[in-house]
């Protein structure tokens, strides 16, 4: 029981954190000052940020993120859950009350400026919070309701993605820029009280109520090396990729989408980030693939028909010029579904419980760069002026397709791998093997990738 309350604190917290992070997006005409309240000068607080200095926040968010997740795991063995939900949640509200204040100053450069110090502070907190969540739901979910766990929780950014993108923009229409920051900043706040309660139940229950075998003390496991990250599996390094190569092309049309429709067909804010935000809306079925997971397995197989629908998503708008929106939206929401589920759940099969926490930090990290490379050279791109609009946006989804079929390509070495194994992790519904820890500890329904080791004569013991 202890386990789901901790779930419920940690996706509340994760929700309201994505309503912050992804109001920029239909917030972006009155930042660049493309809006038609801008012009007729209905909301004085709108500023003038170029595509490059919008995608900024993208790119800092990311980058700065995977900075952190990159030591997050190290952090939490040495300091332990509870500092860590506590310091994760003061640089939250911290970054949140920054970015906030930014139209208030005097010229852009200033608001910019401001802001985007705003935004790496708020990343630096929830990159954290997001790699010590992963680590506790792998330990207290793992061989009973795992891929129901994440799908749940990575829902509820899908959740927060769908408020920001659908109510916004017509918040934003009514009430201006500054305003609409403030009422983002106080729903923000329940992100903060999440995060200090998600780590409060797991201080207090989580060593009786985590099974004795899986359960792993945080608090002084291990020090930083690198040496720690080389040794992780060729499985997981497939997966990570994958990751990277996904995330980049879902992220950067959530961010950039609602700019296509409105240049493109000439849709408002409210619509375009209405349009947008049918792919968080369907992704909210992730739940389903989750109990799937969990009952049947399958989790290889539905990594490489994701990924294949992520690449028609974003290739279609390319190969056919009058492509409705209704159809990328609707593909990329599909597969969003199921690569929140399948990827992200795939990682605690192949690594050991210890090793959980940096390898979810080293993947989020890895995720994280890559987002903000790829945020920052289509930024570039649709900053070309002497290139037609059309011609910006077509060399835009080209480069996203291009990441599309490497991920799908990725997912299928997966499978040729996972079928090497005589274990099957991706493919079983639960993986349950026998060996021992370096403490020479037995440990049930773990991993059967550790080092690469062929744990079939340890099973027939």
């Amino acid at each position: 029981m202890h386990r789901w309350i901790f779930l419920g604190w940690s996706s509340s917290a994760f929700f309201a954190s994505l309503v912050f992070v992804d109001q920029t997006s239909p917030l972006v005409g009155r930042l660049t000052g493309t809006a038609a309240a801008c012009h007729d000068e209905s909301d004085p607080d709108c500023l003038d940020f170029t595509a490059t200095q919008f995608n900024s926040f993208y790119i800092v968010f990311y980058w700065v993120g995977g900075i952190v997740a990159m030591f997050s795991g190290f952090f939490i063995a040495r300091y332990g859950v509870w500092l860590t939900s506590c310091l994760t949640a003061a640089f939250q509200f911290l970054g949140m009350f920054l970015f906030t204040l930014g139209p208030y100053l005097t010229s852009s450069s200033s608001a910019f400026a401001l802001m985007l110090i705003g935004r790496l502070i708020f990343s630096i907190g929830l990159f954290c919070q997001m790699v010590l969540s992963h680590q506790i739901k792998s330990h207290w979910f793992f061989g009973k309701e795992l891929a129901v766990a994440f799908a749940l929780y990575n829902v509820s950014s899908r959740l927060g993605s769908i408020v920001a993108l659908s109510a916004i923009g017509a918040i934003v229409e009514d009430v201006g820029l500054q305003r609409t920051l403030w009422i983002t900043l106080a729903f923000g706040i329940l992100s903060v009280i999440g995060s200090i309660v998600s780590g409060w139940i797991y201080k207090k229950h989580a060593s009786t109520s985590i099974d004795a075998a899986v359960y792993v003390d945080s608090k002084g496991i291990g020090q930083f090396g690198f040496r720690k990250v080389l040794s992780l599996c060729r499985e997981y390094w497939i997966i990570t990729a994958t990751v990277c190569f996904v995330y980049g092309p879902l992220l950067t049309t959530i961010a950039d989408y609602p700019q296509y429709l409105s240049e493109r067909y000439g849709y408002t804010e409210a619509a375009a980030g209405q349009i947008t935000g049918i792919v968080p809306d369907i992704a909210i079925c992730a739940p389903v693939f989750g109990i799937f997971i969990d009952k049947f397995g399958w989790r290889d197989v539905i990594n490489t028909l994701s990924t294949g629908l992520l690449f028609l998503a974003v290739i279609l708008p390319v190969a056919i010029g009058n492509l409705q929106p209704i159809v990328t939206v609707t593909l990329m929401g599909v597969a969003y579904s199921g690569i929140i589920v399948g990827l992200w759940g795939s990682i605690p099969l192949v690594v050991s419980p210890g090793d959980v926490g940096v390898a979810f930090g080293v993947a989020l990290s890895l995720q994280s760069l890559a987002t903000g490379l790829l945020l920052l050279v289509c930024g570039i791109l649709l900053d070309q002026s002497d290139l037609e609009a059309a011609q910006r946006w077509e060399f835009f989804f080209i480069l996203l397709a291009s990441c599309g079929a490497a991920a799908w390509l990725l997912s299928g070495v997966s499978i040729f791998y996972d079928h090497k194994n005589p274990l099957r992790p991706l493919r079983m519904k639960h993986v349950v093997s026998v060996m021992k820890t370096k403490s020479n500890s037995f440990i049930h329904e773990l991993t059967p990738l550790i080092n690469g080791t062929d744990v079939r004569g340890t099973l027939k013991k």
